[in-house]
């Protein structure tokens, strides 16, 4: 029979990512502390770090866009069409 899946609580992944944060112990320990995979301590760390991150931030900047400069001399440029 298979083992049931563990669902992990929000409060819990963020006290093991803040644990992580500290860096008094080695990922490899808390895990085995909280009997789960070290890649898992270092994947909520690493999103702990982005939301925070996110939080932190005082204004979202939208991405900027390259504006196409044209040199002058095609600004009266038109194409026009011999079938028209």
């Amino acid at each position: 029979m298979a083992t049931k899946r563990r669902r992990f609580t929000a409060q819990f992944k963020a006290r093991v990512a803040l644990e992580a944060f500290r860096g008094d112990r080695t990922i490899q320990a808390i895990a085995a502390k909280h009997q789960v995979h070290p890649n898992q301590v270092s994947v909520w760390k690493r999103q702990a770090q982005e939301s925070c991150s996110i939080g932190l931030s005082n204004q979202v900047r939208p991405p900027q866009r390259a504006t196409l400069q044209r040199p002058a001399a095609f600004a009266a440029f038109s194409i026009q069409s011999p079938m028209l």
